[in-house]
């Protein structure tokens, strides 16, 4: 997705998402959740950013980074929210 939007200069935005109530595709490279019908899911986002077009591989590595982190504590902060215990 960072390529897409930093090929396209489009703003990237950070989404999140847990819930209680949820299965959780631990076979998946990302751990998705899927909820249960009629369980309440709590979403997120943190503030959009722009990538640099212009950036080397080793840049756009650091911001990768930035954005895992972002998204990581996003997902930490509702998974605790809703009691997720994944």
């Amino acid at each position: 997705m960072l390529i897409l939007a930093k090929e396209t200069d489009a703003f990237f935005i950070p989404m999140a998402c847990s819930g209680k109530r949820v299965v959780t595709l631990s076979k998946a490279w990302d751990k998705a959740i899927l909820p249960l019908p009629f369980s309440e899911m709590l979403i997120d986002f943190a503030p959009p950013f722009q990538i640099p077009s212009d950036l080397s591989d080793a840049e756009l590595e650091e911001w990768r980074a930035k954005a895992e982190d972002i998204l990581n504590r996003l997902t930490d902060r509702l998974d605790r929210i809703a009691g997720y215990c994944g």
